[in-house]
């Protein structure tokens, strides 16, 4: 959320200084939660508060913090970058 702060009323920002009618939502944190409300209605259907909020930060490092997302995953799933899969061709037949 930190990072997102210079960016909260980008939208409106944007409006009052060209007249551009930006997207639907007013700003950036806006957007975001409907984002977050969007993903939990289909998957978090009577989960516990704890459980929501988890997901939701989540979701918010997924889309705002990749680098953070991959280096966690990259940890917990303990890939040390040691070798590279490169795909020369592939063929469908």
């Amino acid at each position: 959320m930190e990072k997102l702060s210079d960016r909260l009323f980008t939208n409106i920002e944007l409006w009052l200084r060209t007249g551009i009618i930006a997207p639907k939502t007013t700003s950036l944190l806006e957007r975001v939660f409907r984002e977050i409300g969007r993903r939990l209605k289909r998957i978090a259907w009577g989960w516990s508060d704890k459980a929501v909020t988890n997901i939701s930060k989540m979701i918010m490092i997924r889309q705002y913090s990749r680098n953070e997302w991959e280096q966690y995953w990259k940890e917990k799933l303990g890939i040390k970058g040691y070798f590279n899969i490169q795909i020369e061709e592939v063929q469908i037949s």
